[in-house]
């Protein structure tokens, strides 16, 4: 399981805000390294934690009665643009899926 920490692995991600309401911050977030989870704690420990999300709370901290486990779905994430490349060939890999009803 993953936390945030003084102690861990650097990792950087940056995130724009898009829109807010009184309930929820919608973020264009890139990561531009990091651990799996990165995304998910960033948010969490600024206070901003992913909705739906049963296991990070506003600390970036695993929930204290873990009432999720990694991998668990039901949160508002999607990525809409992943770039990376091949790591066969090389090649840059550019893919996009458009925003999903309810993200807009």
């Amino acid at each position: 399981m993953w936390a945030g920490s003084p102690t861990g692995k650097p990792s950087k991600s940056l995130a724009k805000v898009i829109s807010r309401t009184t309930s929820t911050t919608t973020f264009e977030v890139s990561l531009k390294s990091g651990p799996p989870h990165q995304n998910r704690i960033h948010l969490a420990s600024i206070g901003h934690p992913l909705v739906g999300d049963r296991l990070y709370g506003f600390t970036g901290q695993p929930l204290e009665n873990l009432p999720g486990l990694p991998g668990d779905g039901g949160y508002f994430l999607h990525a809409q643009f992943l770039k990376f490349k091949h790591p066969i060939t090389g090649e840059q890999i550019n893919l996009e899926a458009a925003l999903p009803d309810g993200f807009s």
